[in-house]
């Protein structure tokens, strides 16, 4: 089996942040300790930590001009979809090897 909890890029630290931040961070620390306790047994613990997704919530939660900003701040000038989530989570599931982490970040 696995265990995959979402997380955020933020767990690395955002000014403004800190709750956020360090819940984050501590769902990392959790899908590693996951991994090692309960690895034995087959089960695996991810963290995928993600930036921005674009659904209604986040839109209305930063607006529509921040969007844009982070659209225009971000390397690729776009921020994530519903559906990439879904695969990157399909591909974790499917993938039984252990990988350190993911980032999945737009």
């Amino acid at each position: 089996g696995v265990i995959i909890n979402l997380s955020s890029i933020t767990a690395d630290g955002n000014l403004g942040q800190i709750a956020y931040a360090t819940a984050k961070s501590a769902l990392i620390g959790l899908s590693n300790t996951i991994g090692k306790e309960l690895g034995k047994y087959g089960i695996r613990g991810v963290s995928l930590s993600l930036g921005y997704i674009e659904t209604t919530s986040t839109i209305k939660a930063l607006g529509e001009e921040k969007i844009k900003l982070q659209k225009r701040n971000n390397p690729m000038k776009r921020i994530g979809n519903a559906n990439e989530v879904i695969n990157a989570i399909d591909f974790i599931i499917s993938n039984k090897f252990r990988i350190k982490k993911y980032f999945v970040t737009f």
